[in-house]
């Protein structure tokens, strides 16, 4: 079970005062049994108990428990065992005060993840019992005297039936009949698991010890199996013998029968004693040089036998009712919860406060008012120093920004999209400018259009959405967290009865001619839309007057080809009243050339939406806008790689990674205001 190697232990290593606690201790303990330790005070024993249990470390030396290998100190392995297989009985008690007998000894089941309350209630009910402190249990334990706080300090050690009891003078503190009830019970339990006590006590040691191992100086100077006799010397301090004390004196009458015993012969002044019988109650009136004084009656506990003390074998002693099965946890459900009620704590905290005297309750108050200002100071210092690029870029962190004005020979559209067809993350975004748009509720209050810019909602996951979800249809859009704020908590939204995301959730945009829903929430600190490419498209079209030209693909359920074909290439369809006004051009086969249309004609269309004069395919309309523009935004999963190779091939060209400029704005911002800001949080 347990076996200790080459122990060593100082205090004061290296000092004058260095004290050798532990010396080379080589010990193997067995599977179960009571094994004691005994020793003068100062000889380690109490030290080596508490390596044993994990409550100490040692300089050097390991321990083996059970199959495992500690070397130094494993904080983790040891509060694992600790929490399953060990069980302490400490000198000092280590109650909870604030909390009821029953509480304190509860909480060792609810550590190990026992909180069925039927469960907990047999328990603490059957141990309270086996140590006779069941009519305390909802007294708390600092109503309770030295011995009764240890008798609860047992029971809690034991209540969730360990492997190991490590018990550290555990009758210390108790009278010799709680101490032979006590000692019995750890006498049963050492039948089946191990312990380890330690005691000052050699006639406890020989009488209950499987083994007794003394110790001096850190050192062991004595191992043995104990085979001593197997009679007690130990007597009930609540059962008194008669015939082993000298009878001084004896009187008897037909009304009354006396007699007069002492423990010892020594002169001393007479005892004087009046019996008064009135209305049936007896009044007893003693005049005696004795300080207690003690009436027994059925409920004073005390026993007179006219008969001498006769000893007992040990197996006659150590007869006890108690029954490890009914603290058997094998088969218990367990779950990690509170080991202490919210409840219990605040009130705990409420009585700790209560109980302090008017000095202590001011330095509380003091301390209370100086946590608020310390909180207050750094949250101040935090909204300084602490840096948040990520609200002050226009588009997502992978974006960069290319501005190729003065580069005379720079990519087509179809060329930068065959530049990044090895990243699956790459993607054009020419949408420099920001967009409006309206609710459909409100679509006749044009002063509370909503401005924003464009992203596209292909890279959006699943783990990106804080409510809602992913969209299913080109009319389908998210909205960024920032937005969704924005919206939510301004006049724009709570205007028409947006006041949260539900309700965010619940509406209908108007991009141009097209309406599209609001289907999710996206977690991003910028203020953007997500949509389709093709809805992207329309809906930044439709609001630059010089753009008269958009995809047509998007529209395939909203136009009628009158003559003609859809568009590929490089080609277009032309609206049928702009068609109409080149009737020299109408006998000319598909696709022909109509004065003033840069592109190929081929076919005619007509709509009962209103749309640009000019459609085309998404590709042909985005190099359109992408030739004049010549300023656009890429997304890409390497940022760094993608500038070097675009300077390197373009010499002039401004490429800008977007979140490193937001952070160089923000630590400039930062470095103006910190000075006067450290300044103030210091006066504060």
């Amino acid at each position: 079970m347990i076996k200790v190697n080459h122990l060593h232990k100082y205090f004061n290593r290296f000092k004058k005062n260095e004290i050798h606690v532990l010396n080379d201790i080589n010990l193997e303990f067995p599977e179960k049994g009571l094994v004691v330790l005994l020793g003068p005070s100062g000889s380690g024993k109490t030290t080596l108990l508490n390596v044993l249990g994990g409550l100490d470390k040692v300089q050097s030396g390991t321990i083996d428990f059970d199959h495992t290998q500690i070397e130094g100190y494993d904080a983790g392995t040891w509060e694992k065992i600790r929490n399953e297989a060990v069980g302490y009985i400490f000198q000092n008690y280590n109650l909870l005060p604030e909390l009821s007998v029953f509480d304190n000894v509860a909480f060792v089941l609810k550590m190990i993840g026992i909180h069925d309350p039927k469960v907990i209630e047999d328990r603490v009910h059957y141990i309270l019992n086996a140590v006779n402190m069941f009519p305390y249990r909802k007294k708390r334990a600092l109503q309770l005297s030295g011995g009764q706080q240890q008798r609860v300090a047992i029971a809690r050690a034991l209540v969730k039936n360990p492997r190991i009891i490590i018990a550290d003078e555990p009758t210390g503190n108790l009278d010799s009949k709680n101490t032979l009830e006590i000692m019995n019970i750890i006498k049963q339990i050492s039948m089946e698991k191990l312990v380890v006590l330690v005691t000052h006590e050699r006639d406890i040691a020989q009488f209950y010890g499987d083994r007794i191992i003394e110790l001096k100086d850190g050192q062991i100077i004595s191992d043995t199996d104990n085979h001593t006799d197997h009679d007690h010397s130990f007597s009930n301090d609540d059962i008194i013998y008669l015939k082993d004390l000298n009878q001084l004196a004896d009187s008897e009458s037909a009304a009354l029968k006396t007699a007069l015993y002492k423990d010892h012969q020594e002169d001393e002044q007479p005892i004087s004693v009046r019996l008064i019988v009135k209305n049936k109650t007896l009044y007893l009136e003693v005049d005696a040089p004795y300080q207690k004084v003690k009436l027994i009656d059925k409920n004073s506990g005390v026993i007179i036998k006219d008969e001498h003390f006769v000893k007992k074998t040990r197996e006659e002693m150590i007869e006890t009712s108690f029954d490890l099965g009914a603290l058997d946890n094998k088969e218990v459900h367990r779950q990690p919860k509170l080991l202490v009620s919210m409840k219990q704590i605040v009130w705990m905290a409420l009585v700790k406060i209560a109980k302090t005297s008017r000095k202590g309750k001011i330095m509380l108050f003091s301390f209370l008012i100086a946590g608020m200002v310390i909180a207050f100071t750094i949250s101040f210092l935090a909204s300084v120093v602490v840096l948040e690029p990520e609200k002050y870029i226009e588009l997502g962190t992978d974006y960069v920004s290319v501005n190729s004005y003065i580069v005379d020979d720079f990519y087509t559209y179809e060329e930068l999209l065959a530049f990044g067809e090895d990243d699956e993350h790459f993607q054009i975004n020419s949408y420099v400018n920001f967009i409006n748009f309206r609710f459909l509720l409100n679509s006749d209050n044009r002063q509370n259009d909503i401005y924003t810019r464009i992203d596209y909602y292909d890279d959006i996951k699943k783990s990106d959405l804080l409510r809602g979800e992913l969209p299913t249809s080109p009319y389908d859009v998210l909205l960024s967290k920032a937005l969704a704020e924005d919206i939510v908590k301004g006049s724009s939204g709570q205007s028409i009865g947006i006041w949260s995301y539900r309700h965010l959730l619940e509406e209908k945009i108007e991009l141009g001619q097209i309406v599209v829903n609001v289907v999710g929430i996206v977690d991003a600190e910028q203020n953007l839309i997500y949509l389709d490419p093709m809805t992207a498209q329309y809906a930044y079209d439709a609001q630059q007057y010089d753009i008269d030209m958009t995809g047509y693909e998007i529209f395939t359920d909203q136009i009628d080809l009158v003559i003609g074909a859809y568009p590929v290439n490089n080609q277009v369809i032309i609206r049928e009243s702009t068609y109409n006004l080149f009737p020299s051009v109408h006998a000319l086969p598909f696709p022909k050339t109509i004065p003033g249309v840069p592109y190929p004609v081929s076919g005619v269309y007509d709509s009962q939406i209103i749309l640009p004069t000019f459609l085309s395919t998404y590709v042909l309309a985005e190099s359109v806008r992408f030739e004049e523009n010549r300023s656009f935004f890429l997304r890409t999963s390497d940022k760094k790689a993608l500038i070097e190779d675009l300077e390197s091939e373009f010499s002039g060209i401004l490429v800008t990674d977007l979140y490193q400029q937001a952070l160089n704005d923000a630590k400039n911002q930062r470095d103006i205001v910190l000075y006067s800001s450290l300044g103030t949080a210091g006066f504060i």
